[in-house]
């Protein structure tokens, strides 16, 4: 379980990027929703002991991981936003010296252990290949290896589908998907479809507050019978947005729908709609506002 208590995150001379979290997760993929600058990343960088948190506290299991970030790091797997290779340096080569830095010193169980997550991540054909030369999809599958480096049970992924085809994106989706049957994963995205295919929890991050927090049914149906949509002309879009009852737009065949939350028929024209995850999201940024 990790349990994160009134979390705050004030830079020097800067904003605050994170706002009283509070979080308890337990083993599973749990989702954190947020459009850039919600405090997503200064959030998963201060799970991964990368930075302190201005106050509150963060536990993972018995471990404080303020106090004695080291004993967490060694059951920690992080997959940043962006994270840079050696040139000219095989896969198979590069996990071998992180697989030194993470602690792994006996040479036969070291190759032993990369040789199973090359396996794993679908790489093993293409060790010997310098990851810069990677394709995108293969470079998070890479991540992920290392990311799993000493069997970790914490894992942390920084919106990881960000620039992957469809096909990478289901590679990885299932993967995501295995190892969280008994790991704790934090998956951190703006995609709303990513959450909502893998996560059984997911809490939505807006201006460094948690917003909304629970099982993506449970939010849904917070707007059951509420939600409202309507086919608009381009010209009449700019006064939809306008109204305080607006949550988004969809495009079908190319022309706008507007939806709307109200408790009843906001107007001429609507009829009820099925809520998803994307408009709990939407409709937690506008009230946000």
């Amino acid at each position: 379980m990790l349990a994160i208590s009134s979390v705050t995150k004030t830079y020097k001379n800067g904003p605050t990027a994170l706002d009283q979290v509070n979080l308890n997760i337990g083993p599973g993929l749990f989702g954190l929703l947020g459009p850039n600058g919600a405090g997503k990343s200064t959030l998963m960088r201060t799970l991964a002991t990368l930075q302190q948190p201005t106050s509150g506290t963060i536990r993972f299991n018995d471990i404080d991981l303020l106090e004695d970030p080291e004993s967490v790091r060694q059951s920690l797997g992080y997959l940043p936003q962006d994270f840079g290779v050696y040139p000219r340096i095989s896969a198979v080569k590069l996990l071998e010296h992180l697989a030194i830095l993470k602690g792994l010193t006996e040479k036969w169980r070291r190759r032993d252990h990369v040789d199973e997550l090359l396996h794993r991540t679908n790489l093993f054909d293409q060790r010997h290949r310098p990851v810069s030369a990677f394709s995108g999809g293969m470079r998070q599958r890479f991540g992920i290896a290392q990311a799993l480096l000493g069997d970790p049970k914490l894992i942390i992924v920084d919106e990881p589908t960000a620039g992957l085809d469809p096909a990478e994106r289901n590679r990885f989706h299932a993967l995501l998907a295995e190892l969280s049957r008994d790991k704790v994963v934090i998956l951190s995205t703006h995609i709303v479809d990513d959450v909502e295919e893998l996560c059984s929890e997911v809490a939505v991050l807006v201006q460094g507050r948690v917003m909304q927090s629970g099982s993506p049914p449970a939010l849904v149906n917070q707007l059951r019978g509420k939600l409202w949509c309507k086919h608009v002309s381009h010209q009449q879009l700019e006064a939809a947005v306008a109204d305080p009852r607006y949550i988004a737009t969809r495009l079908r065949a190319g022309e706008p729908v507007v939806r709307f939350h109200a408790d009843r028929l906001p107007g001429e024209g609507f009829l009820p709609a099925e809520p998803d995850l994307e408009d709990v999201y939407f409709h937690t940024l506008r009230t946000a506002q």
